[in-house]
Order: C-alpha cells, then sequence, then structure tokens
C-alpha cells in the first residue's frame, strides 16, 4: 500500500492506529498549556500584547457557548 493521503487516512480508520492516535490525542490534551509573549523580543507596545495575550486565552479556554477547550483542543488535534 502505498502512503498517499487517502490510503493513510483510511488506514488511521482501523481499530490499532485508532487506539494510538486517541491516546497520543488524549496526553496532549490533557497537558497544561499557556501562553506567553517570546523572550527578548522587541515589542512596540506591551499593554496591547498583555490585551491579545488574554483574549487569545479566553478563546482557547472557551472556544464557544457549547464547547469546552477540551473538546476543542481533541477537534483540532484530530485534524493536525
Amino acid at each position: 500500500m502505498k502512503p498517499t493521503p487517502y490510503n493513510l487516512r483510511r488506514f488511521a480508520r482501523t481499530p490499532v492506529p485508532r487506539r494510538a492516535i486517541n491516546m497520543i490525542k488524549g496526553a496532549m490534551v490533557s497537558l497544561v498549556w499557556d501562553i506567553e509573549p517570546i523572550e527578548d523580543a522587541a515589542v512596540d507596545d506591551a499593554e496591547e500584547q498583555r490585551e491579545r495575550i488574554r483574549i487569545a486565552k479566553k478563546i482557547f479556554g472557551h472556544p464557544n457557548n457549547d464547547d469546552s477547550s477540551s473538546r476543542s483542543s481533541k477537534c483540532v488535534w484530530t485534524t493536525v
């Protein structure tokens, strides 16, 4: 079987690879994530940077009214 995108996606639906994918995805979702500025990076407006970081944390923490951050992260890791 040639490793084309179609074949890889089809193979990923079989039980053994799916179990491995779910284990890795679960481990990634359970990690504690944070958004921080890059050290030693030049910043024009530190207050604006802090506000953008606050907004990004809020978006990732509560992506919408129906989903939690872990459910949203699982969807992202599934597509990656």
